[in-house]
């Protein structure tokens, strides 16, 4: 039995060794100023900030990171991100696809829902610039023929 034992820890072994090579190999997950997400809640947490939850729809980005956010008045401020949950779970960085919830220090007040928010501001600016306000999802209008 001893035997048997000893062979299930050598391969378990044998296992993990393989395992941290092949993650080794794997690039982390970088942070790209590239990145968008639509915001799809706007809520504050006493002593903590703001939250803006919303799915991420390109790039990445990670706890540190500067986000551009679009405000109501037509101007963009931009902040830190504070943390980032997941989940239900805090987590480092997110990713495109992801649905998360970030922290910012920014009022909430002055974030709309369906605002998208960039980590670009001179993307964020030039698309406000060319649509007279804050990039929001549903601001067109419908055409009329």
């Amino acid at each position: 039995m001893n035997i048997r034992i000893s062979a299930i820890y050598k391969l378990a072994a044998s296992v993990i060794a393989a395992m941290a090579v092949v993650l080794s190999m794997v690039a982390p997950l970088q942070a790209s100023s590239d990145f968008s997400m639509l915001v799809m809640s706007v809520f504050s947490i006493k002593d903590q900030g703001t939250v803006l939850t919303g799915q991420v729809k390109s790039g990445s980005f990670q706890v540190g990171d500067t986000v551009c956010i679009p405000t109501q008045d037509g101007e963009t401020v931009a902040r830190k991100i504070e943390s980032i949950e997941s989940r239900r779970k805090l987590v480092e960085q997110a990713e495109k696809g992801q649905i998360v919830g970030i922290i910012v220090q920014v009022d909430k007040k002055s974030v709309a829902t369906g605002s998208v928010l960039h980590g670009d501001c001179e993307l964020q600016e030039k698309s406000q610039a060319d649509g007279g306000g804050p990039a929001r999802i549903g601001d067109a209008t419908p055409d009329t023929d």
